[in-house]
């Protein structure tokens, strides 16, 4: 399997994730949607149309994707075998990019919800009035998912370091 194949089943797997989640989400919704003022479902399907559009181009064209992502000299490498430091580089950076589309799914949709339960005819309904320890599992999820996906790298030197303790 090539660096671009394997960099491609990664985000075609991240694509389904935000798919499935962006369908539940909807899906969630569908009994409270009739009740909704045109501009709230106009806003609503906004949202869901950019996740679910950014889902499927990731779900059925993750090579052109993956392409954009991966050096030239890199894309048609055969990796031999992948050692352990690789595939946990690769492990970190996947649950990252899992943790990530997880909370800025989570955060944009409470974000829209709250936006337009806001500007509805007499809702009483303000930021202020929204327990913020909704935002708290979001905001970790984002903030995790950054740091093992940027930091893969240095999450990969900590365990090094851990495994080879007081062998040096």
């Amino acid at each position: 399997m090539t660096n671009e194949a394997a960099v491609g089943v990664l985000l075609r797997l991240a694509g389904l994730c935000i798919v499935v989640k962006t369908l539940s989400t909807t899906f969630r919704f569908l009994d409270t949607l009739a009740h909704w003022p045109a501009h709230q479902l106009l806003g609503f399907g906004g949202i869901q149309l950019f996740w679910l559009l950014l889902g499927a181009g990731l779900l059925f064209a993750p090579l052109a994707i993956a392409r954009l992502l991966l050096p030239a000299a890199t894309r048609e490498q055969q990796p031999t075998q992948w050692d352990l430091e690789d595939l946990q580089r690769v492990l970190f950076a996947t649950l990252g990019l899992y943790f990530l589309v997880i909370g800025l799914s989570n955060t944009t949709g409470w974000l829209g919800f709250m936006s337009l339960s806001a500007t509805a005819q007499g809702s009483d309904v303000s930021f202020a009035s929204i327990s913020w320890g909704n935002f708290g599992p979001m905001i970790l999820q984002i903030v995790a998912g950054l740091w093992l996906l940027l930091g893969s790298k240095g999450l990969h030197e900590i365990l090094r370091r851990i495994r080879t303790a007081g062998t040096r």
